[in-house]
C-alpha cells in the first residue's frame, strides 16, 4: 500500500474512531482482533495489527474532543442505529403494515435509514427499539436526525418505560418530541425521567393517527444522562430569595407586601404615561372616505417638524393599498375614533401570481419584496438569468409565507453594480409557477433603507447598526454598567442591545433543542461612559456571561411614536400584522380595533417601553402554525399591555422570544390561551387577566402552557414568570409548566379545569411559589398538582384550594419543599381568592417610584 493512501486511511480511522467515542466510549477487548468501531450507520474494520498504531494516532485528540462531547451520560448499545442492517434489532408494532421500512433513499449517512410512508389520516406507523435497562427517577434521553419527505410532519419520537412484565407505565404525560416537518436533517431529541417500577426504557418511533407523511429517520442514540450536580436542579439556583438574604438581593429585586421577592416590573410601559400629542397635519379636506390615503398619510408623516406631531384622520372608511412606513419618531396617526375612522387594507396577491413590491427600475434600492399569492405556496425564487439570487421553500414555519425580501447586497454579489434584469418565481403545491421579470439598479453600496421585523399595515421601525462588540467582564444580574472590549463608537444618549447567544454551553446546560432564535436579550439607554465602561439607568435582570459570546450593538429606534383612535380592517389573507413597531421605545397603540389580521395583531417587536391600552382585537384570517393569530409581544423588554380584549385568536396573552419585564394586565382573552410560546422569555407579568381557551383556533386548550426545552421550533422558557389575581377557564390542565423554569410565583389566580390537572410541572422546573390560589376541577386527574420529575424541586405550596380533587392534592416523583395549609373540597364552581394587593403592579409603582 503506498505511503499516501496509508496516511489518508490513518486520517480517516482517526476522525471515524473519535466520533464512535462520541456515541460509546467503552472501547472493547475483543475489538482488538477485528476491530469493530459502532457508528449511527455504518461499521468499519481494521486488522488488529493496525489498530494499536491507529488508537496511539487517535487518542492525541481524545482529551480535548471528550471535552467538548454533547452526549453526557451512558450511552446504551443500540444495535443497528443507522439502519444499515434492515430492521434488525427493531420491532415493528402490529399496526404498521408496512409503514416503516429500511430504505436507500432515507440515508443521513451510511447507506440506509428508516423511511416511515404513512398514506392513512387514520392509521399511524409503529416501530420499537430493544429494551434497555431502566432505573426510577434517572433521566434519560433519545437522540434521532430526522427529515420530513412529503407533508408537513406528523411523526414522533417516544421514551416508553416497562415494568417488570414489559408494560408500558403510563405516566399520565406522554414523553414525546415531534419529528422534523422541513425537508432539511433535523437532530431530534426527547428526555424523560423514569416513572416508578420502571425495570427498562426503549424508543418508539410512530406517525400519528391523522398525519399523512413520509419521514426519514437515521442515527439513532438513547443514553442514561449524567446527573446534575446542584442538588437535582440543572443549574446553581439564583432567584428564590429570602427577604432576610441582603447578600443575594440585587437593584433587580423588589420585596413585595406579602414577603414575597418579586421582579422589578415598574419600567413597563410608557415612561410617563401615553402622551396627549397634538394635532399638526390635519388630513380633513385632503382625504376622502372610499380613498386609497397610504400615501397622504406617508406624506404627511415626512413633512411633520422636527418636533414630531400628530396626523389626524378625519370619520370614514379609507383603504390603504400599501402598507404604511414610517421611519422617524415623533409620529402620531390618530383617528377621529375607533368606531369613527375605519382603515381598511385591501393590498391583494391575485391566486398563482408573482409580483414585484417597493422597486423602482429607474432608482437604487435598499431592499424589495416579491409577493405571492399564498394558498398552496410552496417556494419563491429570484434569479439573475439562470444564476440563482435568493429564494424562500417551504419549511416547518412556513405558515401563510407570501414574500421574499431581497437586500441590495443580495443581487449585488450575483450580478455586480448595474442595471440587471430580475426574474421572479413563485412555485406552487400542483406544479403550478407564476414568473415576471423586472430590471433592477443594483448599487455598489448598500442603500439606507429600514425593513420592520414582520410586515404590518402600518409600520414604525427603527433599525439596529454598527457591529457586535463583546464584553470583556461578565454582565451581572442588578448590574447597571457593562464593560465592553471597544466603546469608541458610542456616545451618551445611545441605545444599545445586549445579547448573549444561545452557545454550546448554554444549550447544554438547559437542555434547548432549539438551534435558531433569541433567548437572553435587553436594550438599555447609555448615561455614562467610563472608558469601556457603559453605564445604564436600569438594572440587568439575568446574567450576559462572557463565556457565552455576549455582546453588544447599537440600536437606533423610533421614539414616542404611535396609533390612535381607529379601527384597522384586514380584507385578504396575507400574512402581515395589523400593525409592526420594530425597534421603538416609548412607542404606543391606544383607542385601537383591528378586525382580521393578517397575522398578528398591532405587534411590537425589539422594542422597548411600548404600550398596548384599550384596544379590541377581533380574529384573524390565518391561525396555522410558523407564530401567527398572537395577542402579546415579541423580543421586547418593559412593554405594557392593558384594558383589552381579544376574540378568537390563538395564544394570547402570549410572550416569545426572550421577552423581558413586560406586563399583561387588566385585559380579557376569549378564545386563546395563556403561553410563554418561546425562547426563555423571563420576569414578565400576567396580571387580573380573564383567559379563556376553548381548545380551537390553534390554541392547545390549557389555560398557560410553558413550551419544554426538547421543543425544537421554541425552546425552554426562563426564570421569574409571575401570574398574580388571573381567572383562567381551560378544557384541559390549568397550566403546564414544561421544563428548565426557576422560581415561577403563581399568586392568587382562579383556574376551573374541565378535565385534566391543576398543575403540571416537569424537567428541571425548580423553585416555585404557588400561593392562595382557586382550582375547580370538574373531571379530576389525582394528583391535581403533579411534580412529574425528581428535578421539580424545591417548590413551595400555601394556601392552596382544590375543588373535585383527592388528598393528597400534590405528588409526583419530587416532593414539595413546602406543603401547608393548602386544602381539598368536594367539585363546586369557586369565587376567585383575594389577593394580599389587588396588583402587585401598581403596589410596586407606589411603593417605590421611579425617579
Amino acid at each position: 500500500m503506498e505511503a499516501g493512501a496509508c496516511t489518508l486511511i490513518l486520517l480517516h480511522f482517526r476522525i471515524t474512531f473519535i466520533i464512535s467515542i462520541f456515541m460509546d466510549c467503552d472501547f472493547k477487548p475483543q475489538q482488538l482482533k477485528h476491530l469493530e468501531i459502532l457508528m449511527p450507520s455504518k461499521r468499519l474494520f481494521f486488522p488488529g495489527a493496525v489498530l494499536i498504531c491507529l488508537m496511539i494516532i487517535a487518542s492525541t485528540s481524545c482529551s480535548t474532543l471528550m471535552s467538548q462531547d454533547p452526549i453526557k451520560g451512558k450511552v446504551f448499545e443500540l444495535q443497528n442505529p443507522g439502519f444499515e442492517d434492515g430492521l434488525e434489532g427493531w420491532t415493528l408494532g402490529r399496526e404498521d403494515a408496512g409503514i416503516s421500512v429500511a430504505n436507500p433513499e432515507a440515508a443521513r449517512t451510511g447507506k440506509v435509514g428508516l423511511r416511515i410512508t404513512d398514506k392513512s389520516s387514520k392509521e399511524g406507523s409503529s416501530l420499537y427499539s430493544k429494551a434497555f435497562p431502566a432505573v426510577p427517577d434517572k433521566e434519560y434521553r433519545a437522540q434521532c436526525y430526522a427529515r420530513c419527505v412529503k407533508g408537513t410532519g406528523g411523526s414522533g419520537m417516544y421514551l416508553q418505560f416497562l415494568d417488570e412484565n414489559g408494560k408500558e407505565i403510563n405516566s399520565g404525560n406522554s414523553e414525546v418530541t415531534s419529528l422534523a416537518g422541513v425537508r432539511d436533517w433535523t437532530k431530534s431529541e426527547v428526555s424523560a425521567y423514569a416513572p416508578d417500577k420502571t425495570v427498562s426504557v426503549r424508543i418508539w418511533f410512530h406517525s400519528y393517527g391523522s398525519a399523512v407523511v413520509t419521514e426519514d429517520i437515521d442515527d439513532v442514540i438513547i443514553y442514561e444522562a449524567e446527573p446534575s450536580i446542584f442538588s437535582n436542579r440543572p443549574w446553581e439556583p439564583q432567584y428564590k430569595i429570602r427577604p432576610d438574604e441582603k447578600e443575594k438581593l440585587t437593584a433587580a429585586d423588589i420585596i413585595g407586601p406579602d414577603g414575597i421577592v418579586y421582579p422589578d416590573f415598574r419600567y413597563a410601559g410608557v415612561r410617563g404615561g401615553i402622551p396627549d400629542v397634538a394635532v399638526v397635519k390635519d388630513l380633513s379636506g385632503t382625504v376622502k372616505p372610499n380613498m386609497d390615503i397610504a400615501d397622504a398619510i406617508m406624506r404627511a408623516a415626512s413633512e411633520l417638524p422636527v418636533t414630531g406631531g400628530a396626523i389626524l384622520i378625519p370619520a370614514g372608511e379609507y383603504f390603504l393599498g400599501a402598507p404604511v412606513q414610517i421611519a422617524r419618531s415623533g409620529v402620531v396617526i390618530r383617528g377621529a375614533g375607533r368606531d369613527k375612522t375605519k382603515l381598511v387594507f385591501n393590498y391583494a396577491v391575485p391566486k398563482n401570481s408573482v409580483q414585484f413590491y417597493g422597486i423602482d427600475a429607474n432608482k437604487p434600492f435598499g431592499y424589495f419584496e416579491v409577493h405571492a399569492n399564498p394558498e398552496n405556496l410552496r417556494g419563491i425564487y429570484l434569479y439573475e438569468g439562470d444564476k440563482s439570487v435568493k429564494s424562500v421553500l417551504y419549511h416547518a414555519h412556513w405558515g401563510n409565507t407570501y414574500l421574499l425580501r431581497v437586500w441590495n447586497k443580495d443581487v449585488l454579489k450575483v450580478t455586480g453594480a448595474g442595471i440587471h434584469k430580475l426574474r421572479a418565481k413563485a412555485e406552487y403545491a400542483d406544479g403550478t409557477t407564476s414568473e415576471k421579470e423586472i430590471e433592477a439598479t443594483v448599487s455598489e453600496t448598500q442603500p439606507s433603507e429600514r425593513a420592520p421585523s414582520m410586515p404590518g399595515v402600518i409600520e414604525f421601525t427603527g433599525e439596529k447598526t454598527g457591529e457586535k462588540i463583546k464584553l470583556s467582564k461578565d454582565g451581572g444580574r442588578g448590574a447597571t454598567s457593562l464593560t465592553i472590549e471597544d466603546a469608541s463608537s458610542f456616545a451618551v444618549g445611545d441605545v444599545f442591545e445586549i445579547e448573549a447567544p444561545a452557545s454550546p454551553r448554554w444549550n447544554e446546560m438547559v437542555k434547548n433543542a432549539c438551534k435558531w432564535g433569541s433567548y437572553r436579550v435587553n436594550q438599555y439607554r447609555i448615561t455614562g461612559i467610563d472608558g469601556k465602561t457603559l453605564q445604564f439607568g436600569q438594572p440587568l435582570r439575568i446574567d450576559f456571561p462572557v463565556v457565552d459570546g455576549s455582546f453588544v450593538v447599537k440600536i437606533i429606534p423610533v421614539e414616542k411614536s404611535g396609533i390612535e383612535d381607529c379601527t384597522i380592517e384586514q380584507t385578504e389573507n396575507l400574512w402581515i400584522n395589523s400593525a409592526s413597531l420594530s425597534y421603538t421605545w416609548d412607542c404606543w397603540v391606544k383607542n385601537v380595533k383591528t378586525i382580521k389580521s393578517g397575522r398578528n395583531i398591532t405587534y411590537f417587536m425589539n422594542s422597548k417601553h411600548g404600550e398596548i391600552r384599550d384596544c379590541v382585537f377581533e380574529d384573524a384570517w390565518f391561525k396555522g402554525g410558523g407564530g401567527t393569530a398572537y395577542a402579546g409581544f415579541e423580543r421586547t423588554f418593559d412593554c405594557l399591555m392593558e384594558n383589552v380584549e381579544s376574540t378568537n385568536l390563538r395564544h394570547g396573552p402570549n410572550l416569545n422570544w426572550a421577552c423581558a419585564g413586560n406586563v399583561i394586565r387588566n385585559s380579557t382573552f376569549r378564545g386563546s390561551d395563556a403561553q410563554w410560546h418561546c425562547g426563555w422569555s423571563h420576569e414578565n407579568l400576567f396580571e387580573n387577566c380573564v383567559i379563556t381557551p376553548d381548545g380551537k383556533d390553534g390554541d392547545y386548550g390549557f389555560g398557560f402552557f410553558a413550551t419544554p426545552p426538547e421543543d425544537n421550533a421554541h425552546g425552554p422558557i426562563g426564570p421569574r414568570n409571575v401570574v398574580y389575581n388571573c381567572d383562567a377557564s381551560s378544557p384541559k390542565d390549568g397550566m403546564q409548566i414544561k421544563g428548565m423554569n426557576e422560581n415561577w410565583i403563581i399568586m392568587y389566580n382562579r383556574i376551573r379545569i374541565g378535565k385534566g390537572r391543576a398543575m403540571f410541572f416537569r424537567m428541571g422546573s425548580f423553585d416555585h411559589i404557588v400561593r392562595g390560589n382557586v382550582f375547580c376541577i370538574k373531571d379530576a386527574q389525582n394528583p391535581v398538582v403533579l411534580l412529574n420529575d425528581p428535578t421539580c424541586v424545591g417548590n413551595e405550596f400555601r394556601d392552596n384550594k382544590f375543588y373535585g380533587a383527592t388528598s393528597p392534592a400534590i405528588g409526583g416523583r419530587a416532593k414539595p419543599l413546602v406543603d401547608v395549609d393548602n386544602q381539598v373540597f368536594p367539585y363546586e364552581e369557586a369565587p376567585r381568592p383575594t389577593p394580599a394587593v389587588p396588583s402587585i403592579f401598581e403596589w410596586q409603582r407606589m411603593a417605590y417610584p421611579l425617579k
